[in-house]
């Protein structure tokens, strides 16, 4: 089991997973979860862990990949969301927030260059 919040635990399972295949061609970027309930029945810190997971944990995947994909020439970053990213309250705002992300152009992730970033919402 991998946490996303842990960036020790993302590197050293991306360096895992290259020293096993040898390459990264696709790396699903799917860690996250809901809260259920209204805001004023959910707790500050468990609103704050779920930022921790959907979003940075989602977040510090990216960089740990983009070497290896970069170094290789290509590869695929899929990053899966809940449909709630389109139609979520205010306190589910951690579903769509890698998605604005993920568009900054820094990344570099075009197939002009032959990488990739994909996201796919699933219900």
């Amino acid at each position: 089991m991998l946490d996303v919040t842990n960036s020790d635990q993302v590197k050293s399972a991306v360096a895992r997973a290259h020293a096993h295949f040898g390459r990264l061609d696709i790396i699903i970027n799917n860690a996250g979860y809901a809260l259920a309930g209204a805001i004023e029945e959910s707790d500050e810190a468990d609103i704050r862990a779920q930022f921790e997971t959907n979003f940075f944990g989602s977040l510090q995947v990216i960089p740990a990949v983009r070497p290896l994909l970069r170094q290789q020439g290509n590869g695929h970053i899929l990053g899966a969301s809940s449909v709630f990213a389109w139609a979520a309250p205010p306190y589910l705002a951690s579903i769509p927030a890698p998605i604005s992300s993920e568009r900054d152009p820094s990344l570099d992730l075009n197939p002009n260059n032959g990488l990739w970033m994909h996201r796919e919402f699933l219900s």
